[in-house]
């Protein structure tokens, strides 16, 4: 105790100045404080700071992404587009409808064709089992049935 009162001589001395005992000013203590929560405000500041700008950071990021998927479509339409002009004028067609009714028309056409091959595949080969014996439909023979199909007359 007496230590303290002597830490506190100084100030007592001094009118204004009060002491805690410590040694240390509570002015100096006081600006010590201040300080400290200027830095934390400002700390939360560049905290704010540094979010808000991460969240443009995301915002242009999917400007950016739209845009390229934007410009790759638009490239993949041009591209389709100049094939078509240069089917159109090898074909000697006036217009673009036109065109396009001349591709539907053809792709009708191979879709028939491969139906009709198909067709013809199947009429020119033979059945792998000719008499149908491995179909059962319930006959074994001339008036005899399965014990899975009904009796014939």
């Amino acid at each position: 105790m007496i230590d303290d009162l002597r830490r506190c001589d100084e100030y007592i001395r001094h009118p204004g100045r009060k002491c805690d005992g410590s040694g240390i000013p509570l002015s100096s203590l006081n600006n010590v404080n201040r300080k400290k929560d200027r830095f934390d405000r400002a700390q939360q500041a560049a905290k704010e700071l540094l979010v808000e700008a991460q969240q443009d950071m995301q915002n242009a990021s999917s400007k950016i992404t739209k845009a390229i998927s934007r410009l790759s479509r638009l490239e993949k339409q041009q591209t389709l587009l100049r094939k078509k002009a240069s089917e159109l004028i090898r074909r000697g067609v006036a217009s673009l409808k036109e065109l396009e009714e001349q591709e539907r028309f053809k792709e009708e056409q191979r879709q028939i064709s491969a139906a009709i091959d198909a067709f013809h595949k199947e009429a020119t080969h033979p059945p792998q089992d000719p008499t149908w014996d491995g179909l059962d439909f319930g006959v074994i023979g001339i008036g005899k049935s399965s014990s899975k199909g009904a009796r014939l007359p």
